[in-house]
């Protein structure tokens, strides 16, 4: 499952591209997201480019459903469905070209757990208790795009990190565990190693649900459960966690008992008599 769901303000005039022969049109999204403002770039490829290419101007409130694709290996947000909700006339533009809009940056992703997520806990600022972090790498499968254009599943890497009960929740799964995960995305550009401008993709968790567990031989059957909570939502605060999942694996083969013959105890002998 790779879903995505954006709501947010077009902040700057669309970018009209051919790629391999493709009409593509980047938009460049700014909300209020989670506590702050957020950007992220995102794609529209085909005669939808064509289409929204006439009709977005920047200040438009828009909502576009799509999912995360691997283009020139970058992981970038490819959308297929393009909604305006508000016109440019309705918004006001502030500083640096971001709108006033609280909007949702919110994704869908399953892939198996790296390894078992790293937590650690920091003190807040505002010296009310410690804040509980889980952080980890999820391979996820999701549509790839190469230079000549050509399209193919791939497995591309994203980091994914939880707080509070989510964090609790995370710690509990082991390397290998099929998940799926929904989040806000977060999408921050990154230089290379030849100093080329790429595109980091993580997710900070708001739910995570344990889908099946590493089969490890030897291990009895298991369950991992995790309690559900709700909280308000902030920055630093996921607002749902539930984790739920029996799995039946190969349980040890039974060895047979060991039989042991009991020694004679020592004693002096009896007195033989003529």
């Amino acid at each position: 499952m790779n879903k995505l769901t954006l709501t947010a303000a077009l902040t700057q005039t669309p970018r009209f591209t051919t790629l391999e022969g493709v009409p593509t049109l980047t938009l460049n999204l700014g909300a209020f997201v989670g506590g702050k403002i957020a950007f992220v770039n995102a794609q529209v490829s085909g005669p939808l480019a064509l289409t929204l290419r006439t009709q977005l101007k920047p200040g438009m409130v828009l909502r576009a459903l799509g999912t995360l694709e691997t283009v020139n290996r970058d992981l970038v947000p490819s959308l297929n469905s393009v909604k305006i909700l508000h016109g440019e006339e309705t918004r006001a533009l502030r500083d640096g070209g971001v709108v006033a809009v609280k909007g949702e940056f919110a994704v869908t992703l399953e892939g198996n757990l790296a390894a078992q997520p790293t937590v650690k806990s920091f003190d807040r600022k505002n010296g009310s208790g410690q804040l509980t972090v889980a952080e980890e790498s999820l391979a996820a499968r999701v549509s790839s795009r190469d230079e000549g254009g050509n399209w193919s599943d791939a497995t591309t890497w994203v980091r994914i990190k939880g707080f509070k009960e989510v964090a609790h929740a995370m710690s509990t799964l082991a390397k290998g565990t099929l998940v799926n995960v929904a989040g806000v995305l977060d999408v921050s550009p990154f230089p290379d190693k030849d100093g080329r401008m790429r595109s980091g993709v993580k997710v900070r968790v708001t739910r995570i649900t344990a889908l099946k567990l590493p089969v490890k031989v030897g291990v009895p059957e298991v369950a991992v459960s995790a309690a559900t909570s709700s909280h308000e939502s902030s920055s630093d605060e996921a607002s749902v966690v539930a984790m739920a999942l029996d799995c039946e694996v190969a349980a040890p083969a039974s060895k047979p008992k060991r039989t042991t013959t009991p020694r004679k105890s020592k004693s002096t002998p009896e007195a033989v008599t003529a």
